[in-house]
């Protein structure tokens, strides 16, 4: 069960409309199977060997959160054109034409 959880989180990245409800579950995902299933890394028994393995997994998923909604007003009118380089630097379109 646990690998058809996993494997739709995996997939869902790739779809937009389930990416925030699969991350979410992929967050409280990670912090149950480290408390419950691994016993927050074996921390207690001096052997164990992931201890901060769940925390990593949160911030892990919470990189995939998609920022789409932090465009800035500019960017969404189409102000701003690319000036062709790697890296999407860019700089604003004069919208006004200046006569002689």
């Amino acid at each position: 069960m646990l690998v058809v959880l996993f494997a739709g989180i995996a997939v869902s990245v790739f779809v937009p409309a389930a990416t925030r409800p699969v991350i979410l579950a992929a967050i409280v995902t990670a912090p149950v199977i480290w408390v419950v299933g691994e016993k927050f890394g074996g921390i207690l028994t001096g052997s164990g060997t992931h201890p901060k393995m769940g925390p990593l997994l949160v911030l892990i998923a919470l990189g995939f959160w998609p920022v789409s909604g932090l465009i800035s007003t500019r960017q969404r009118r189409g102000e701003y054109r690319s000036l062709g380089r790697t890296g999407g630097t860019q700089e604003p379109v004069q919208t006004t034409a200046s006569k002689p």
